[in-house]
C-alpha cells in the first residue's frame, strides 16, 4: 500500500504559526520510514494528519490513491492503519488478552483463529505471561508492549508508532527496532 501527502499545511487554532508544513512525500507501507526531529517540530502532529486524526488546513493525504479524509470511512480506516500514539488509552481492570480480543474481532470473523493471532502477538512482544493480568497492574513497559501487541493485531498494512520505544528498557528497545 501506498502512502502519499501532498501539500500539508496544518496550524493549531490557538497558535498563529504553521506546525506542519510539508513537501509532497510518497512511500510504500512495506517498509519502515522513521521521522527524527527536536521536541516540539511536528513529528507527531504530522503523524496524526497521517493517520487521518487530524485535518490538515489544506493538502492530502491518500492510501492507494484513495484521499483519507473525502474517500474513506472511519471503517475502512481502521482496517487500512494501526495506531500507537503517546497519549494512553484508560482500560482500568481490563485484562491484557480482552483488550486483544477486541482488537482482533474489528478483522477476524472467525473466533476459533482469534487465539492464534493474540498468542502470536503476546509472543513477538514476550509477555505472554500477562495475557490474563489487567492493564493497569502492569508496569509502564509492561504497558507499552500491551499496546504494540494491539497495534500488531490489528493486522493493518500501515502502522503509525509514535514514539513506540517509551517506558521500554534497553534489551526491549532494541527488539522493538
Amino acid at each position: 500500500m501506498r502512502v502519499s501527502c501532498f501539500n500539508i499545511q496544518f496550524a493549531y487554532k490557538d497558535n498563529d504559526f504553521e506546525v506542519v508544513q510539508t513537501s509532497p512525500l510518497d512511500f510504500n507501507s512495506t517498509g519502515v520510514v522513521s521521522m527524527v526531529g527536536d521536541n516540539g517540530v511536528g513529528k507527531s502532529t504530522f503523524l496524526r494528519i497521517l493517520a487521518g486524526l487530524e485535518s490538515p488546513l489544506s493538502g492530502s493525504v491518500m492510501y492507494d490513491e484513495k484521499d483519507i479524509y473525502t474517500s474513506l470511512s472511519e471503517l475502512e480506516l481502521s482496517r487500512l492503519r494501526s495506531i500507537l500514539f503517546t497519549e494512553r488509552p484508560n482500560f482500568k481492570w481490563i485484562k491484557v488478552f480482552d483488550i486483544l480480543e477486541w482488537t482482533v474481532q474489528t478483522w477476524e470473523s472467525d473466533f476459533s483463529r482469534h487465539n492464534k493471532f493474540i498468542d502470536e502477538a503476546l509472543e513477538y512482544f514476550a509477555i505472554c505471561d500477562l495475557k490474563h493480568r489487567p492493564l493497569d497492574s502492569l508496569s509502564d513497559g509492561q504497558k507499552q508492549k500491551v499496546l504494540l501487541a494491539r497495534a500488531l493485531c490489528q493486522n493493518t498494512p500501515i502502522m503509525f508508532l509514535d514514539e513506540p520505544t517509551t517506558f521500554l528498557d534497553i534489551r526491549a528497545k532494541l527488539d522493538v527496532l
